[in-house]
């Protein structure tokens, strides 16, 4: 039996896939279950939609602490980890800043390349300061 992962990493991977897919929320969820070790709890449901649901503002948060490249030129990977600590950070997570981007950068460290690591940083660096 597969370990079951958190719902921040779950979350991810759902998100990701779907840079791709391009699934509504409930076929993405329809496809997850598929995978035994995705966590669908409410958290990670809660993440997903959220996510998805304000996808235009966290994109123009990215733009607009992106000083080197446009979103639709940032790696998925990376808008992804991005969009997930901003969501927690802004959308009724009760979650300090210092923690949402340290659980976020979690994500790029394990599924990342060098690069990813330290632009994220950056960005979330600067969005950071801005609160």
């Amino acid at each position: 039996m597969n370990e079951l992962l958190g719902y921040r990493e779950s979350a991810f991977l759902m998100l990701f896939e779907n840079k791709f897919l391009n699934e509504d929320f409930d076929e993405l969820f329809e496809t997850a279950r598929e995978i035994e070790c995705i966590n669908l709890g409410s958290k990670t449901r809660k993440l997903v939609w959220d996510v998805l649901n304000n996808n235009d503002h966290i994109n123009e948060i990215i733009q607009s602490y992106s000083t080197t490249r446009a979103v639709s030129r940032i790696p998925k990977l990376n808008v992804t980890v991005l969009s997930i600590g901003i969501a927690e950070i802004l959308y009724g997570y009760n979650i300090p800043v210092k923690v949402a981007i340290s659980e976020a950068m979690k994500l790029v460290d394990k599924y990342g390349l060098e690069g990813d690591v330290k632009f994220v940083n950056g960005v979330f660096g600067s969005f950071a300061e801005s609160l």
